[in-house]
């Protein structure tokens, strides 16, 4: 029995752009939403156990899904590639040992329980005020594109939209111009500017 070619579903889970994996947290997230959209398409997907001491996310693999084949052993497929490192993306590896695993070695994922995650900022701040502070960063971003040679709006980037939605959320959990300087800053490194 082989291992279904699941790739499409950390790919499309990265591609959202919800998931940091350059942080702990990030990974964490983005490994189980992972692993819980394969185990929602085929049952015999599920999270690798890790012993302490072992590498891992709150008990389980921290970059890869163990696959159950119904005869007692199963296989794992790490899902992201250069997992800790600068610039881990999805990706789609079948342990080339084979069923190395026993059933004993996954985890139901629908009966996992995530650490809880840290609790945010209590403190929020009020919605930057559209016609002076979100013009200011609308004129930000323009300049970043224009500091790129590139038009804005520029009707190849489809996702431009991105930059104010990450903006008004996140001055929501710290002061605006923190918040400004933070999207602008992503978006000047991502343009190459």
């Amino acid at each position: 029995m082989t291992i279904p070619d699941f790739r499409h579903v950390p790919k499309k889970l990265f591609d959202t752009g919800l998931f940091d994996l350059k942080t702990h947290e990030g990974q964490g997230a983005f490994v189980d939403a992972c692993v819980s959209a394969m185990h929602g398409i085929d049952k015999n997907f599920g999270h690798l156990k890790k012993k302490p001491g072992q590498t891992q996310v709150h008990g389980h693999a921290e970059d890869a899904t163990l696959y159950k084949f119904g005869d007692g052993t199963a296989q794992a497929v790490d899902f992201i590639g250069g997992a800790g490192g600068p610039n881990p993306q999805p990706a789609w590896g079948v342990d080339s040992g084979g069923a190395t695993y026993k059933d004993s070695d996954w985890l139901d994922p629908t009966q996992h329980v995530p650490a809880p995650v840290e609790q945010r900022r209590t403190q929020s701040f009020p919605y930057p005020d559209e016609n002076s502070s979100g013009k200011a960063f609308q004129a930000r971003i323009k300049q970043a594109y224009t500091d790129a040679r590139r038009p804005f709006p520029d009707p190849n980037d489809h996702d431009a939209f991105k930059h104010f939605v990450r903006y008004g959320y996140s001055a929501h959990e710290m002061p605006e111009l923190e918040a400004a300087e933070k999207h602008v800053a992503e978006l000047r490194a991502q343009l190459g500017v």
